[in-house]
C-alpha cells in the first residue's frame, strides 16, 4: 500500500510541478505557436502524464484489496470501468506526445486543434473528462460500500472518493 501511495505521489508532484512551467495565452493557434517554441517543457508534462493512469490504476488495486472488495458484479464493473478510464487517459495523454507533434511537424494546425489537450473543444479533452468520469463510477462502484464501515477501513475511503468528488465538477 506504501509503495503505490508514494508512486502515485511522486507521479502525481512532477506532473504538477511541469504543469506550472506552461504559460498558455492568446488563441489556439498562439498557444500551438508556444508549444511548438517550448516543446521540451510540453513533453515532460505528458510524460509525467502519461504515467498518472497506470500508477493511479495500481494504486486503487492494492487499494481494493486492502479493504477486500468482494468479487462478483459490482467488482467486475469496477475494473471494467477502470480500465475504460486507463485506455482513454492514455490515448488522450498520449496524443500530446505522438499526434499533436506530427500535426503540428505538417502544419496541419487544424489536425493539431482537435487534438490539442487545452483546447476544451478537442478529442482528448473529452476522452480525458470521459476517463475521469468513467474512474469516478469505478471508485464508487469499488469503494462506495465503505461508507457503511466504520475506522481504518472507512478511512481508506477517503483518498479515491476525494479524486472522484473533485474530478465530477470538471466535466461540465
Amino acid at each position: 500500500m506504501i509503495i503505490s501511495a508514494c508512486l502515485l505521489l511522486a507521479v502525481l508532484i512532477l506532473w504538477v510541478a511541469s504543469m506550472t512551467r506552461i504559460r498558455l495565452t492568446g488563441d489556439g493557434e498562439q498557444q500551438l505557436q508556444w508549444v511548438v517554441a517550448h516543446w521540451d517543457i510540453y513533453q515532460m508534462t505528458f510524460i509525467a502524464a502519461v504515467a498518472i493512469a497506470p500508477v493511479l490504476m495500481y494504486f486503487l488495486y492494492v487499494l481494493q484489496r486492502v479493504v477486500l472488495v468482494s468479487g462478483g458484479v459490482r467488482k467486475a464493473a469496477g475494473i471494467t470501468l477502470g480500465f475504460f478510464y486507463f485506455a482513454f487517459a492514455t490515448v488522450s495523454y498520449g496524443s500530446q506526445l505522438t499526434l499533436l507533434p506530427l500535426y503540428l511537424s505538417r502544419n496541419m494546425t487544424a489536425m493539431a486543434n482537435t487534438w490539442f489537450f487545452y483546447d476544451s473543444h478537442s478529442i482528448a479533452y473529452f476522452l480525458n473528462q470521459t476517463g475521469y468520469a468513467l474512474w469516478g463510477g469505478a471508485v464508487l462502484i469499488l469503494f462506495g460500500h465503505l461508507v457503511k464501515h466504520s475506522g481504518l477501513r472507512r478511512c481508506f475511503l477517503w483518498q479515491p472518493l476525494q479524486g472522484c468528488c473533485l474530478t465530477m465538477p470538471s466535466l461540465s
